[in-house]
């Protein structure tokens, strides 16, 4: 046994509002946890919502409906915890699987034992295993795991009469369950295994630990697209004014941004900022990211003269990152005077267009950002924020159930797309392309729109109609992914993304977001996102219906159509576009590292050195050997 499939999750919670809240709390951050490690769901429960009967606390009324459900699969422990007790799930798993390879460890925990006979332990006392160093039972607090083969045995027990509670009160459920077990007598039966990954406080090899029962003080939290619903939220700069307003005259001195997917450790956050504000110089900390060369995705800007001190730097926003806000007021004025403006038009990546507003360069720079290791690219026990990887939604959408549909010239049929046809469009069952000409042997269809250097709006549109003509009689078709004949694509990964978004019907949109017009003060309230053409558009069969109204305006030829979509979309069908990080308008190496190895991507766009076949199968081909082999077990 090492993975969570053997395991139960239990934790034992009341109905009670503050408590019940703290116990979704808990099962949420096992469940990210395990998804994390696993990329699968574990099998959690709250007793009082699965398991609502008299008594659930002290454990006896929960072994019969666990062993029921789980006595014919692949669990083999089940984990008690209290609401309060912090649990490490790949600690609890390597303990779990140390435990399984002795069997006569039957159940384990954090060994408690009495002195002297007591009254909350029924004045009991087992001097028979004085020799054997007393009676033990589980710190409840700490969590405790029995083998499930040990609950049937007891349930046996119970039922047969050989076991039994003497006293007719409940007070301590570990003792009286540890009680239950042993029985004494001529028959006794397990005693607790001590197991010191099972901890009364918090240590780096922790399995689990109590967490304290602090205060209920609420933190300040906010979710942009609920508490500041303006246009460009994400390029940072909107929040900035509204979140000083809200906050300058209170005891905040600092503001986390993070991602939805960026996982927060508040207690090693707490002591990261503690730190930091230690430090008057330290305005804002992250985990630094820094570029080799110039790269269009941060507008090709590259600031020579900070070399020698190690190059400019940026955060890494899946890791999270904070300012004080004193930083935030001084910025919004340097701004507000002209001071400071971003000098570009669109915003690509927010973290990097911000540390550029904020050093500003010249003769009066602003302060680089500090790097915090504890600030994570990767979760570790000392890390305040690490980035959790996109989790699968289920089993991957059939990859026939979406419609490629490749744009593309007659100058390019003998290049580009042939270099489609030789990697990723090997692997779909719905391929065409859409060019000036026909093209038998590609296949591509003309469009009837001469091709132009620059824009496409006009040939996008034309693709757009064409395909919903195209997929009427075809129900099954529940997405349509948009391409230039230079965008490089994993497949199988696509297939697993979409099956976290919905499809046919439904107004879904999805790619990478660019923005254009929020930088600047005069353009921002006419701003707007697009999906960035590039790294692929996905569009429901729904939403391609919907934008298939949109008008390309007076030049309609060369009006770039991603952005034409993107301003349409926002400003008059009110149709959002969904963000994901993992289609990338430009080539790998125009990305950090650390922002590639986060996970697994889906696209990227552009052939150059490395040429697109070798780009393919370093990211993508192995995925898709592996789709093409699941099709053909299927069609068997």
């Amino acid at each position: 046994m090492k993975d969570s499939r053997n395991v139960v999750f239990t934790i034992v919670s009341q109905r009670e509002p503050y408590h019940a809240s703290v116990a979704k709390r808990l099962k949420q951050d096992i469940e990210n946890q395990v998804l994390q490690l696993e990329n699968r769901h574990p099998k959690t429960h709250i007793t009082h919502e699965d398991f609502p009967v008299a008594g659930a606390w002290t454990i006896l009324p929960l072994l019969a409906p666990l062993t029921s459900r789980y006595k014919l699969t692949e669990v083999r422990w089940v984990l008690f915890v209290e609401t309060h007790t912090a649990v490490r799930c790949d600690k609890l798993i390597e303990a779990l699987a140390a435990a399984d390879k002795q069997e006569d460890v039957m159940w384990i925990g954090y060994p408690l034992s009495d002195e002297e006979p007591t009254i909350i332990h029924h004045f009991t006392f087992y001097e028979e295993l004085e020799e054997e160093g007393g009676f033990t039972y589980p710190n409840f607090a700490s969590g405790f795991a029995m083998r499930i083969e040990l609950i049937e045995i007891l349930l046996k027990q119970i039922e047969s009469g050989q076991r039994r509670l003497e006293a007719d009160f409940s007070i301590d459920p570990a003792y009286e369950l540890a009680q239950l077990v042993y029985g004494g007598g001529s028959d006794p039966g397990p005693l607790l295994t001590p197991d010191l990954s099972f901890c009364i406080v918090s240590g780096d090899n922790c399995a689990t630990y109590p967490r304290q029962f602090g205060v209920c003080r609420h933190p300040k939290t906010h979710i942009t697209h609920e508490d500041f619903p303006v246009a460009g939220a994400w390029t940072i700069l909107p929040l900035l004014a509204p979140l000083t307003s809200r906050y300058k005259l209170t005891e905040v001195r600092w503001v986390l941004f993070v991602e939805t997917h960026t996982a927060v450790r508040c207690d090693k956050l707490i002591e990261a900022l503690a730190a930091a504000d230690k430090q008057e110089d330290v305005m804002w900390i992250g985990y630094p990211l820094s570029d080799e060369e110039p790269t269009i995705i941060h507008h090709f800007t590259f600031y020579e003269e900070l070399e020698e001190e190690g190059g400019f730097t940026y955060p890494n926003f899946a890791s999270g990152f904070a300012m004080r806000i004193e930083l935030i007021e001084i910025l919004l004025k340097q701004i507000e005077s002209g001071q400071r403006r971003l000098e570009a038009d669109f915003s690509i990546d927010p973290a990097y267009e911000l540390a550029q507003l904020v050093y500003g360069g010249g003769s009066d720079p602003g302060p680089l950002l500090t790097p915090d290791l504890s600030f994570c690219i990767v979760s570790g026990d000392n890390c305040a924020t690490y980035p959790r990887q996109f989790g699968v939604c289920g089993s991957a959408i059939p990859e026939d159930s979406i419609f490629f549909a490749v744009k593309t010239w007659s100058g390019f049929h003998q290049t580009r797309a042939r270099v489609v046809k030789k990697t990723w469009g090997r692997h779909v069952s719905h391929l065409q392309f859409f060019s000036d000409k026909d093209d038998p042997t590609l296949p591509a269809i003309s469009t009837g729109i001469p091709n132009s250097k620059t824009g496409h709006c006009a040939k996008t549109m034309a693709i757009l109609r064409m395909v919903l003509k195209r997929i009427q009689h075809m129900p099954h078709i529940k997405w349509i992914f948009l391409a230039d004949d230079d965008t490089i694509l994993g497949v199988q990964r696509l297939c697993e993304v979409l099956s976290c978004y919905r499809g046919g019907d439904d107004v879904t949109v999805l790619g990478e977001r660019y923005g254009y017009g929020y930088g600047k003060k005069e353009t921002a309230a006419k701003g707007y996102d697009y999906i960035t053409g590039g790294g692929g558009t996905v569009l429901s069969v729904g939403a391609a219906r919907v934008l298939a109204s949109c008008a390309c305006g007076a030049a309609p030829a060369r009006a770039p159509d991603d952005m034409t979509l993107g301003a349409c979309a926002q400003h008059r069908l009110n149709l959002t576009m969904t963000h994901s990080p993992l289609f990338h308008q430009a080539r790998p190496q125009d990305y950090a590292r650390e922002v590639l190895a986060r996970d697994r991507p889906v696209s990227f766009h552009r052939h150059s050195s490395p040429e697109p076949v070798k780009v393919y199968s370093t990211w993508f081909q192995h995925d898709d050997l592996a789709l093409k082999k699941t099709r053909r077990r299927d069609e068997l």
